[in-house]
């Protein structure tokens, strides 16, 4: 009875433990609508739930106008919880997504026609609350928010009203207004367009000056106290077009800054600026491919994943996502594109050390790019193999101006939920890397099998004509490649492997099929 017993609880542990793992693997989806017709909907934003839940805000894009904003709610292993959809009769471009301390989210952008600022207040599975818009007499884009745990939200944006202004403010989602600080800095328009908080509650803010009478488009700093009052604000000026589009804090209190930076209008190359705790330059470099020779990278947000890791992701001139990683000297630790995803789009790491990035790529059942989320573990392995890139160097020396002045503005919101349709669309999940049931259970998937020859220790694939084949270990890890330019069979042997569970994938021109293998 004792030993009955036993083996019961051993087993109910170990179901624990295989769900607790389940939810952290490696693991990426599409989630699509099926028939969907819009140009692209483009996963802007990702955020961690409070309860690890992963939610998602889109912009759908039927061009020339962005007039849908979806968003998804779903477990933390990619099951999907809950999905909104919301119809602005103007038009909407969402940059961002926050959870507030309530448990509510707020997206930001603007509308598309009207270009007035925007806030949907939602509650926590993506119902409308509440819809508003700044309202100044001018075009606007709440372009960054950052949740506090009051329930307020610190933005950082931009207003043209009698010229564009680089505006930062904390405010509550339901108040009636916003008191803003305009930061004119070296005496230029400006505008900012992301953020990040500091130890001591105070916030980097990151943005663009476009000096007047020029075609410049260079890079704005400037840094907040708790309070909200400027510290400090900088023009730099590199050279060519920057593009900032994500920044960190580093331990000694510095910033790291990344974006795009074009040394020529129409090139496009990845950057990286560090600064000292006044905003001093330390160095600056770019990015050149020299594999390649692609001048095409455009970096859409970073995050700083240890003390020493700075992640870059985006899209590459070939539409690739791709991810760069560097450490706080700008050396470049790995880089990599990645042919099932378009464009990787956000980036956050989870408590536990896992990477959440979100992606937007073609899939079966859609005519246009859908949203997804990958998964990765801390050491960022993916389940599906990118291809390595080799990236060099090149140093900037900006030059610095750092006048500055502040005013305040108080902005009213106008309240226009009323003209927002709210829908629920049907969603259908889609891996892109390893379809999880045998191949002959996929629709319309040709057989794929795997003969074991034990005498030999040799595996017999045979399927449909493959022009790549994989071999993934149970960590993920691609041990075997073949490519080929089109075959129905391929001897793999297997004396040298490890014993466990490995996959065998085999890739078409559309897709990936797979088969699970055992070696004892």
């Amino acid at each position: 009875m004792a030993s009955r017993y036993s083996s019961y609880v051993c087993l109910i542990v170990l179901s624990m433990c295989c769900s607790a793992l389940y939810a952290q693997v490696p693991w990426s989806s599409y989630y699509t609508t099926t028939g969907d017709s819009l140009t692209a909907t483009d996963p802007v934003q990702l955020v961690q739930a409070a309860n690890g839940d992963l939610v998602v805000v889109c912009r759908m894009a039927d061009l020339p106008l962005h007039e849908h904003v979806r968003f998804l709610r779903m477990a933390a292993d990619g099951t999907l919880i809950s999905a909104r959809e919301y119809v602005f009769t103007t038009g909407a471009f969402i940059y961002t997504l926050a959870e507030l301390a309530d448990g509510r989210f707020v997206a930001t952008g603007g509308e598309r026609t009207t270009n007035d600022a925007v806030m949907l207040v939602l509650g926590p599975t993506g119902d409308l609350q509440s819809c508003r818009t700044l309202q100044l007499g001018s075009t606007g884009n709440i372009t960054a928010v950052l949740p506090e745990a009051d329930t307020t939200l610190t933005a950082s944006f931009w207003i043209n009203a009698g010229g564009y202004k680089a505006l930062t403010a904390r405010f509550h989602p339901d108040a009636a207004q916003v008191t803003a600080t305009n930061v004119l800095i070296d005496a230029s328009p400006g505008g900012l367009s992301v953020n990040a908080h500091c130890v001591d509650g105070g916030t980097y803010h990151g943005g663009a000056i476009y000096p007047t009478g020029t075609s410049e488009f260079n890079l704005a700093l400037a840094r907040t106290d708790i309070d909200g009052n400027v510290q400090w604000a900088e023009h730099l000026m590199a050279g060519g077009l920057t593009y900032v589009q994500g920044m960190a804090e580093l331990p000694d209190g510095g910033v790291l800054v990344g974006g795009t930076f074009a040394p020529t209008p129409g090139d496009g190359y990845p950057f990286i600026l560090r600064t000292d705790v006044n905003g001093a330059p330390l160095w600056m470099k770019y990015l050149m491919d020299t594999t390649g020779g692609s001048t095409g990278w455009a970096v859409r947000t970073t995050e700083l994943l240890s003390p020493d890791t700075f992640l870059l992701i985006g899209k590459n001139e070939d539409s690739h996502a791709f991810r760069i990683a560097v450490d706080t000297a700008g050396n470049v630790l790995f880089a990599d594109t990645w042919p099932e995803a378009t464009y990787f789009g956000d980036v956050q790491q989870a408590p536990n050390g896992d990477v959440l990035l979100t992606m937007g790529g073609a899939t079966p059942n859609s005519t246009g790019l859908s949203p997804g989320v990958l998964r990765m573990h801390a050491d960022l392995a993916m389940d599906c193999a990118p291809t390595p890139v080799d990236l060099t160097g090149v140093a900037l020396s900006p030059t610095v101006a750092n006048t500055w002045s502040a005013t305040t503005l108080t902005i009213p919101w106008l309240d226009i939920t009323a003209s927002i349709t709210q829908t629920t669309p049907t969603i259908t999940p889609y891996d892109p890397c390893i379809q999880t049931v045998a191949a002959e259970h996929i629709t319309e998937a040709p057989l794929l099998r795997a003969w074991p020859v034990p005498a030999a220790d040799h595996v017999l694939v045979t399927g449909p004509r493959f022009e790549q084949l994989d071999v993934i270990d149970a960590t993920g890890r691609v041990v075997l490649t073949r490519a080929f330019s089109a075959t129905t069979f391929q001897e793999l042997n297997v004396r040298a492997w490890a014993s466990g569970l490995y996959r065998v994938r085999v890739r078409d021109h559309q897709r990936w099929y797979a088969v699970s293998l055992v070696k004892e």
